[in-house]
């Protein structure tokens, strides 16, 4: 599978213990905030069983969390 390079920018919002309980799940999945939301909006939109078939699915880096 092909991975789309991740080039594009959104500005988020949140309020204080959105962004803490966001940081929190990252750090559980050991993952960066930014790849944490990809990943669920990911899983929103395609579904869990689907998520691996999402165009461009996959960070720069390694699919295996942060190195």
């Amino acid at each position: 599978m092909t991975h789309e390079k991740i080039t594009e920018a959104v500005k988020l919002h949140l309020n204080e213990s959105l962004l803490r309980a966001v940081q929190d799940a990252a750090l559980d999945q050991d993952r960066s905030v930014s790849e944490f939301i990809r990943h669920a909006l990911t899983v929103y939109l395609y579904g869990t069983v689907g998520a691996h078939l999402a165009p461009g699915q996959g960070a720069n880096r390694g699919e295996e969390g942060r190195q």
